[in-house]
């Protein structure tokens, strides 16, 4: 992907659309860029194959969102990356287009938002938050999670349980690519005297 978004800043450099002094600055929005078009590709992709585009697209919206600030597991390589993200979200629109709503299904969403909530932000290796970003992203979650189960519960109230279902499943998935994580770290905190 580096190859790919060194060959277009170096062409909008050629076309002297940008100065090379702002290549690395391009480089990395083209980076985010590509990273948040991908899954919502995939997922539309997985949800036409299975019937329902739509839900495929609203179940990737919340995870979109929420896994921006949250963080979580990342795989170390990209094709990795691509192999395990493409098979969860064949799992997650199959969920999506073959669960019936019960109350027990929102009941889990709610205690794997809470627990989205209260871990987040998960740090990177390769990028440490500082005190004002952690609780700028504990902000942004905060707010996220509640309209996205908000959304739900209104898309509930007016019979469109497919899609509530959808919005549960996004937010399971982000939570749940926070509990990796969450071992790795308290199986470290036990190793620290």
């Amino acid at each position: 992907m580096n190859i790919c978004t060194d060959k277009v800043t170096d062409w909008m450099i050629r076309c002297k659309v940008i100065n090379e002094s702002e290549k690395e600055l391009y480089q990395y929005a083209l980076y985010s860029a590509i990273l948040q078009i991908i899954p919502l590709l995939l997922a539309g992709g997985i949800g036409f194959c299975f019937g329902s585009m739509r839900c495929g697209i609203i179940m990737i919206l919340p995870f979109i969102v929420l896994r921006k600030y949250s963080g979580g597991f990342h795989a170390k390589r990209l094709g990795f990356c691509l192999i395990g993200s493409s098979l969860l979200l064949v799992l997650c629109i199959f969920l999506c287009m073959r669960l019936v709503y019960r109350d027990a299904l929102f009941f889990i969403t709610v205690v794997l938002a809470i627990s989205l909530i209260q871990f987040s932000p998960i740090e990177n290796n390769k990028r440490k938050l500082d005190l004002l970003e952690k609780k700028r992203y504990k902000k942004i979650i905060v707010i996220s999670v509640t309209v996205f189960l908000i959304t739900a519960l209104i898309l509930l109230w007016l019979n469109k349980d497919r899609y509530a279902i959808c919005i549960f499943i996004g937010i399971q998935l982000t939570a749940s690519l926070q509990i990796p994580c969450l071992f790795l770290k308290m199986k470290k905190d036990q190793k620290e005297p």
